[in-house]
């Protein structure tokens, strides 16, 4: 059963009918309201896709636990806090699988440094190691039970920044990848000039 309030004007989900199964809801999409609070979402005990793009949301703190939850879509909302949210994501929908959080302060999905992306992406596999979507791209399992344990301690690792605010809670580390390496425009560019090869031996 789906339960669509798109565009409603809602500020609380307490203005809903009280004689809506709420129980029965497995579909629910509240996008382009005025909604703060996720607190007022524990009646619904069977959510399977919660969709709540564009209203006010800041922060999972509220949120119930919601066991059945796969699909979650908060675009454009007020999400700040990266470590914040990755560490109240598991415990939120533990089994969640996609997730877009779009629009959103803690999403580096339009910077231009695409590095600061792949940490993003990186920190929210490390609370959600089960993700198989994130904004819209699909995850990419990593290969390295390909490896030899060797190689895996040789390769070049980079601390995620920003956790150091709450070290206690959330660590973790992010393995260099090729794809994210910024390109040299120069690298096309001779170092040494060859204008000498084009002199016959008496111009020298």
């Amino acid at each position: 059963m789906s339960l669509i309030l798109e565009g409603r004007h809602l500020f609380s989900l307490s203005e809903l009918d009280s004689k809506t199964s709420f129980d029965k809801i497995v579909h629910l999409d509240v996008s382009n309201n005025s909604l703060r609070s996720g607190q007022e979402l524990a009646k619904f005990k069977v959510l399977k896709i919660l969709i709540i793009d564009n209203n006010g949301f800041d922060s999972l703190a509220d949120f119930p636990r919601i066991d059945s939850l796969v699909t979650f879509s908060a675009n454009k909302n007020k999400f700040t806090n990266l470590v914040d949210f990755c560490t109240e994501l598991p415990e939120k929908f533990p089994n969640l699988l996609d997730i877009s959080l779009l629009k959103n302060d803690l999403c580096p999905f339009f910077a231009a440094d695409e590095f600061e992306y792949a940490k993003y992406r990186k920190c929210l596999l490390l609370a959600l190691p089960g993700l198989k979507n994130i904004d819209g791209e699909n995850v990419v399992p990593e290969k390295s039970s390909q490896k030899s344990e060797k190689k895996i301690e040789d390769e070049k690792y980079e601390d995620i920044e920003g956790f150091e605010e709450n070290e206690q809670v959330f660590r973790g580390t992010i393995e260099y990848n090729e794809k994210y390496k910024y390109k040299n425009p120069s690298k096309n560019i001779k170092t040494k000039s060859e204008g000498n090869r084009f002199l016959k031996n008496e111009q020298l």
